[in-house]
């Protein structure tokens, strides 16, 4: 199988809602056992067929349950609320604070996103704790993605994205991070 697969992205699904990138993480990190065996079985339809599905209920559910404006962050409580993801650590990564782009920002998407502080860990810690049975959401800079170990590699689910990647440990943390120098807080949640 390729590293990359072409997907739909939640774009494609804007009839139904917008901002649902959190829901469609969650949805991805729930379907994680079954990502790691298709992407093992190299069945790409059936990947296809599981992300898009995993989309259009992410889709679905914000649309449904979303309160935000600009969205719920992954560690939202009406999102874990509805979910049953199984959080073993919250952890943040804050870099390059910048207070004048905090007050500039909608108050909801501030509190949302960037806010709340956990323990936190450097960039490079990101990965060390994401074991093999476990999945990682991650939200940076107002998005949600998941982020699923695959060997030594990283499934990357980003349904910003019209592309589904294998990326290897040092691809998949500057995709995390997107560190251009400037604000940084990173909210990760690892579980099951």
């Amino acid at each position: 199988m390729s590293k990359t697969l072409s997907v739909p992205a939640q774009t494609d699904y804007s009839e139904i809602s917008s901002n649902q990138c959190s829901w469609c993480a969650m949805e991805f990190a729930l379907q994680a056992p079954t990502f790691r065996k298709l992407f093992r079985e190299s069945k790409e339809d059936n990947i296809l067929e599981l992300y898009t599905s995993c989309v259009v209920r992410g889709s679905e559910l914000r649309r449904d349950h979303g309160t935000f404006l600009y969205g719920e962050n992954i560690d939202s409580a009406n999102l874990l609320a509805y979910y049953r993801y199984d959080v073993l650590q919250r952890r943040t990564v804050c870099k390059n604070l910048d207070q004048d782009l905090l007050k500039i920002l909608h108050p909801d998407l501030r509190s949302e996103f960037y806010t709340r502080v956990y323990d936190q860990v450097s960039l490079n810690e990101i990965l060390n704790t994401v074991v093999p049975t476990t999945s990682l959401l991650v939200s940076r800079h107002g998005q949600s993605l998941c982020v699923i170990p695959h060997g030594t590699n990283f499934i990357v689910l980003d349904s910003h994205l019209h592309e589904l990647r294998i990326m290897t440990k040092e691809d998949t943390l500057k995709h995390i991070a997107m560190d251009h120098g400037g604000h940084l807080h990173l909210t990760l949640l690892y579980g099951t």
